[in-house]
């Protein structure tokens, strides 16, 4: 029952990097134009890292072995710091438990301790309760629309590596051809 309890997002990791999903400055999207997923820096701007999704897979099973390793309560003191290790590198660790509670959410620490279960983005997606379910199979990517703290909280698209914390979920089933 324990490990039903167990921080499942808490590895969810967000791409927030300037120069990942924003605008270049003095440029404007148009109307209805998604944001786009990488832009190229100014010719005299130095060049941002660019965030792969494997950057974000290193980074959720760096923190769910440090979770496994300090327990629930050690790893959300950590998670919960926006200076901390695990916000660097603009990628950032947060968590919710298996009921939708946030445990730690270093840029928006107002909702720590809350039920946010049924949270939803601009578009009506599901996001905590995607998280969920694919925390559920061990480790994967949720994507969806959030404000981005290293871009002045502007909702930009996202994209979240979820990892449960326990070595014992794993993906029991998979796909063959017949």
């Amino acid at each position: 029952m324990k490990r039903t309890l167990l921080v499942l997002l808490f590895t969810a990791l967000l791409v927030l990097a300037a120069g990942c999903t924003q605008t270049p400055a003095g440029q404007v999207p148009a109307a209805g134009t998604p944001a786009p997923v990488a832009i190229q820096p100014a010719a005299s701007a130095p060049a941002a890292k660019v965030i792969t999704p494997g950057d974000l897979t290193i980074r959720a099973k760096e923190a769910a072995a440090f979770a496994r390793a300090h327990g629930r309560a050690g790893a959300v003191a950590v998670f919960n710091d926006p200076a901390g290790a695990f916000s660097r590198d603009a990628i950032y660790v947060f968590a919710e438990d298996y009921n939708g509670t946030a445990l730690a959410e270093p840029f928006e620490q107002d909702l720590v301790g809350k039920n946010i279960r049924n949270m939803t983005d601009r578009h009506g997606v599901p996001l905590v309760k995607n998280l969920e379910e694919t925390g559920r199979y061990g480790i994967g990517f949720v994507s969806y629309d959030y404000p981005n703290p290293h871009n002045n909280s502007q909702i930009e698209p996202k994209l979240s590596v979820v990892a449960d914390r326990s070595e014992e979920r794993r993906v029991g089933k998979e796909c063959r051809s017949r």
